[in-house]
């Protein structure tokens, strides 16, 4: 892996608990209290989660973002008591970028795989086989008659 990468790498993953955080406190104030803050977690953690469904090929955006609105949001304003709201918002929109980032990962792995498999599968994925040759065949090509 290249240097660049790495470092990209640990930026976003130093970013994670910092925007978790905030999410949180940003729960906690627009709700008014730790019913807030508790439901801006679970809201997250669903969403990240149903996020993970776009490791489909092709798909998987549609498929998550399908599960994310009509399964676990209702459900999460259910059990927590959060409606929407400009940070719900907020968090399906970073879900649903996630989920399309994932799928067109998973969608170009997927074409790799299939293109490399086609390549391997020409003639069997061996190699051509030898012609059975015979002793006739060997006389013939030789120039060799019968007297």
């Amino acid at each position: 892996m290249s240097k660049n990468f790495k470092t990209f790498v640990g930026v976003v993953s130093s970013l994670i608990p910092f925007l978790l955080l905030a999410m949180v406190s940003f729960g906690y104030f627009e709700y008014g209290g730790l019913h807030g803050a508790f439901g801006m977690i679970v809201y997250l953690t669903t969403m990240s989660l149903a996020a993970l469904v776009g490791l489909i090929p092709v798909v998987g955006f549609f498929i998550a973002n399908h599960v994310m609105m009509t399964i676990v949001q209702p459900w999460v304003f259910t059990y927590t008591g959060i409606g929407t709201s400009w940070l719900t918002t907020v968090v399906s929109g970073y879900c649903n970028i996630a989920a399309l980032i994932i799928c067109l990962l998973s969608t170009i792995v997927f074409a790799l795989f299939c293109v490399g498999f086609v390549k391997g599968c020409k003639n069997g994925g061996r190699k051509p086989p030898k012609e059975h040759v015979t002793a006739k065949d060997l006389e013939r090509d030789a120039g060799i008659t019968d007297v």
